[in-house]
């Protein structure tokens, strides 16, 4: 994404996130180590991306409307869950 325009380099960040998670996925058996190994440092690069979207989101001096942080603020949360449990 070009500079100066940070919707889109998150934008951009989510999907290169979701498309390494699914690569890996569809590189083999999630029995092999490697294969595992290469699906968990993508959910953490992804985990990673959404706790920096609730750092910014919890923020006192966020511009973010309040109703669109709560629910963006839940779907972080969704998300710390879900790759707790996934990556367990």
């Amino acid at each position: 994404p070009a500079p100066g325009q940070p919707t889109y380099t998150e934008a951009w960040a989510l999907v290169e996130a979701a498309r390494r998670m699914a690569a890996a996925l569809e590189s083999g058996p999630l029995d092999d180590p490697a294969v595992r190994r290469t699906l968990r440092d993508n959910l953490r690069l992804n985990w990673r991306l959404w706790t920096i979207f609730q750092s910014e989101l919890s923020a006192e001096e966020s511009p973010v409307p309040l109703e669109i942080r709560q629910n963006m603020l839940s779907l972080c949360n969704f998300v710390d869950s879900h790759t707790v449990q996934t990556m367990a």
